[in-house]
């Protein structure tokens, strides 16, 4: 007969208990001469991942992987860490001054920046010559060494771009977008834009070598166009098998000549266009719509492509009224307000569902990012997560003196302003459930999810916090301005929370959060800067001070959970002999294997450092003790 195997838990209540503060793990720093910039966090195989920063001309950059950045120079530079955030190998790129974007494939990195001064890399160089300006895109291995650097254009004086780029994570190649008014000569394939209108938009397809593919670009019907033929907030979204969605506005009067159709100008109005690119930059088919005024805070943020060729995209509007082809998704009295929306289309652009999401704060028109985001910048407004193709999490503010519910439910409206976090269906777009915070002026700077679905949130308070279901450790009266961080589970449960402030206040501004990223098992890290000399605390724990007058800082917050027990038969033997596996659980079953340990000889087993979440165990003995 099978025996059965018993796990008996003790403390089991501290995995359930919301409002448990996590204690700080490793921390490192960046020391710097000069204004920090953002310092993100990208993440990559193995649980390991990448910090991505950069100084400015001048500056001095103090890490002890970073000994060869010269302070003459612009540079770009990135770490690496494993999962427990040790520092293992680094590597810069002189005279670039500012990372565009930033993503990993095969635990590699590639990184888009711009520059104003020769750039040079690994003992390769690229000048800038007559040029203004440097767009390059280099790409190194898991262990940061340069595999190949190119630039893009080959620009004149007073000529500039501002192009972005997102990489399909299916197979590393890059696409670079953006908008132009005058042909522009890429490297490689010749004149951009030569033979379309003064104003244009284009997209530029690399693979993971960084060899040029192929480039797609659309102007204006001329003869169908009014006066102020202008293209913006152009967005491309990677989907199955090398195919691509681009999406944007246009301006009042004006007819975009896209897919050989020359689509509708709107009078009084932005108009809306997606394209449907196959592998090979050939245009499938178009959409447009309209927006019902001037939507410069409108766009399609991300779109998410599903195993069987659907999409589910999410987006912003603050004109109160959006259509994009058979999608039409109203928000009444929601005029100059940033409400977001979802909605899923077949792979031919049908419509399937749509979701609104009303009454957020007035519009502010900033910006979006995540771990996931296509955006590398900090300071969001709103943000999607697609989770497993399952659920689409989303964040974004609200307004608290007319109430505001998701799921059915009422959020909190405790203090002035609220962020919220919501979870909806991918399959039929139902509100699945939402949370609530409430603070004084707050601002989300990251936003992230594990593989069994939970949450975190990093943002900051000024004065005041108050989290649904959960305990907000207090700060110093003195403290006028905070990082708070908030862990959700798939429920939206409240999981664990914890502040960061500097020792003594008030603070003003001279600690910013920038990102966050969450390990598949659940681990966090927050990075932030620092623009003096003060000590940081994390919880209950007071770091030294840096010593610099501006300092990156990368921060573990890790949980201090403990959970034992015992391990019988089922005559209440203790058996020893094995270990305990700790798995997170979701919805759909068992994910990552955060821990394991040891059955000691009297049975018993104990765990100290899991993370935050609901769990499965499994004991595992050895076959020669328990044969069956």
């Amino acid at each position: 007969m099978k025996k059965q195997l018993l796990l008996i838990h003790l403390l089991m209540m501290a995995l359930i208990v919301a409002g448990q503060e996590p204690f700080m793990g490793s921390t490192d720093v960046v020391g710097l001469s000069g204004w920090p910039r953002e310092p993100q966090l990208v993440k990559a195989e193995d649980q390991s991942f990448f910090w991505v920063s950069g100084s400015g001309q001048g500056d001095e950059v103090n890490h002890a992987l970073l000994g060869e950045v010269y302070s003459d120079f612009y540079n770009l530079f990135f770490i690496k860490y494993d999962q427990d955030g040790n520092a293992q190998k680094s590597n810069y790129i002189r005279g670039a001054y500012g990372a565009l974007n930033a993503s990993s494939f095969k635990g590699g990195l590639t990184v888009m920046a711009s520059a104003a001064q020769d750039v040079e890399a690994s003992g390769q160089t690229i000048p800038i010559g007559v040029a203004e300006q440097l767009e390059i895109i280099a790409t190194y291995d898991p262990d940061c060494n340069l595999e190949k650097i190119i630039s893009l254009w080959n620009l004149g004086p007073s000529e500039y771009v501002n192009s972005k780029s997102v990489m399909d994570p299916r197979d590393g190649s890059i696409y670079v977008y953006g908008q132009a008014y005058a042909p522009m000569e890429l490297i490689g394939y010749g004149i951009v834009g030569k033979d379309v209108s003064a104003s244009y938009f284009y997209v530029i397809k690399y693979n993971r070598d960084l060899g040029l593919e192929w480039v797609y670009n659309a102007g204006f019907d001329m003869d169908a166009s009014g006066t102020t033929p202008l293209f913006s907030r152009i967005n491309v979204h990677p989907g199955n098998d090398g195919t691509v969605l681009v999406t944007g506005s246009y301006a009042t009067e004006s007819s975009p000549l896209i897919h050989g159709n020359s689509l509708p100008a709107y009078m009084d109005s932005y108009g809306m266009f997606a394209v449907m690119l196959n592998a090979a930059g050939t245009s499938q088919w178009v959409q447009d719509g309209h927006l019902n005024g001037y939507a410069h805070g409108t766009s399609i943020f991300e779109a998410y492509p599903l195993p069987g060729g659907d999409f589910v995209l999410a987006g912003a509007c603050n004109t109160g009224y959006f259509k994009l082809g058979d999608a039409t998704i109203e928000f009444p009295g929601g005029e100059n307000f940033e409400n977001l929306f979802a909605y899923r289309m077949q792979a031919n652009g049908d419509f399937v569902w749509g979701r609104a999401i009303q009454n957020m704060r007035p519009n502010q028109d900033k910006k979006k990012k995540s771990a996931q985001s296509d955006e590398f910048k900090s300071y969001i407004d709103y943000d999607a997560i697609n989770w497993r193709n399952k659920m689409l999490y989303l964040t974004g503010y609200y307004n608290t003196t007319s109430g505001f519910s998701i799921a059915g439910r009422s959020l909190d409206i405790t203090n002035p302003d609220g962020i919220f976090v919501a979870a909806v269906d991918m399959d039929d777009g139902a509100e699945l459930w939402g949370y609530g915070l409430t603070s004084d002026y707050p601002n989300i700077y990251g936003f992230d999810v594990d593989l069994s679905g939970s949450v975190s949130l990093l943002g900051v308070s000024h004065n005041t916090l108050h989290l649904e279901g959960q305990y907000s450790p207090p700060v110093a009266p003195e403290v006028t301005d905070f990082l708070f961080h908030v862990g959700l589970d798939h429920a939206g449960r409240g999981l664990w929370n914890t502040n960061i402030h500097l020792l003594t206040g008030p603070n003003y501004w001279s600690l910013n959060g920038v990102d966050l990223l969450v390990l598949p098992n659940g681990e966090v890290f927050s990075s932030m800067y620092m623009s003096e000399v003060n000590n940081l605390v994390i919880g209950s724990a007071t770091l030294p001070s840096s010593n610099y007058a501006y300092s990156n800082w990368l921060v573990e917050l890790k949980p201090d959970i403990k959970l034992g027990g015992i391990v019988s038969d089922e005559l209440s033997n203790p058996v020893f002999s094995g270990l305990v596996r700790a798995y997170k659980r979701s919805p759909w079953g068992s994910y990552p294997l955060v821990d394991s340990t040891l059955i000691q000889d009297d049975g018993s087993y104990m765990f100290t450092d899991l993370y935050p979440g609901i769990y499965a165990f499994q004991a595992v003995t050895i076959p020669e003790h328990y044969p069956n």
